[in-house]
């Protein structure tokens, strides 16, 4: 205190120890500032990691494993209701795909809509209402779980396996035609056929050839035939002319011996 109060009545002194004062205050103010804001920045960063974590948790397990109903203790949670709700859509999908292949053309609309509206539940099928009936089974279905036993029914591994493969296995487009049975008298009947088309077909090949082996002699035969005839009728117009030339000519002895007229 006595230190003070002699800064204060010396000359010079007070001023002097109110600008250190100052000067020190305004480092400080700026360390001060700096330091709130690395700790907003950080608890800004938290907050948003929290609810990131808290957001993911509810929506990946707390939402899932959440209860929709209870019986005699045993509950029905969520995810168990989007699984079989999910394979009782895609059931229905597979009804109307058939029923729109038999139906009329009038028709085909309203089954339309009712693929569309199936198809948009299964898109968001952890958005979707609940459906009551869907509800309603599978508390039926574990009643009568819970009481299986004094019913006196016994459900095996294989029994599951059976039920598993008629509901999930392929089912085929179409039932596989029968192969037709062949009799024996019709395939005797239709081999004999063939053999005796075969024996024709090769009896015609065999004809023909001999036929375009023979069209060469018949060809020049004919050929010859036709020269011949036109030498006669050459030798005939020869005569004709040797006989009119000797008629009224006074060499009817040479006529005679040469062309015999």
């Amino acid at each position: 205190m006595l230190d003070r109060f002699r800064e204060r009545i010396r000359p010079g002194g007070s001023q002097t120890a109110s600008r250190q004062t100052r000067r020190v205050t305004r480092r400080e103010r700026e360390e001060r500032q700096q330091r709130l804001l690395y700790l907003a920045a950080g608890i800004a960063g938290a907050v948003v990691i929290v609810a990131l974590i808290v957001g993911a948790a509810y929506q990946y397990y707390f939402y899932p494993h959440g209860t929709i109903a209870s019986v005699n203790g045993t509950d029905i949670q969520r995810r168990d209701y989007w699984k079989v709700r999910g394979l009782q859509l895609r059931q229905n999908l597979a009804q109307i795909s058939q029923q729109y292949q038999i139906t009329s053309a009038d028709q085909r609309p309203q089954l339309e809509q009712q693929a569309a509206e199936i198809q948009a539940e299964l898109d968001d099928l952890r958005g979707a209402d609940l459906a009551e009936d869907t509800l309603s089974a599978m508390v039926d279905n574990l009643i009568v779980l819970q009481n299986i036993d004094d019913m006196g029914i016994e459900i095996t591994q294989a029994d599951m396996d059976e039920f598993v493969t008629e509901q999930f296995a392929p089912a085929p487009l179409s039932s596989p035609t029968p192969t037709p049975e062949v009799d024996s008298t019709a395939a005797a009947w239709a081999t004999g056929t063939a053999e005796a088309n075969q024996a024709a077909s090769t009896a015609t090949v065999e004809a023909a050839q001999t036929a375009a082996a023979a069209s060469p002699t018949a060809e020049n035969g004919h050929r010859r035939s036709v020269r011949d005839d036109g030498a006669n009728r050459v030798d005939r117009s020869r005569s004709r002319g040797d006989r009119d030339a000797c008629v009224g000519s006074n060499r009817g002895d040479w006529c005679r011996d040469h062309t015999g007229y």
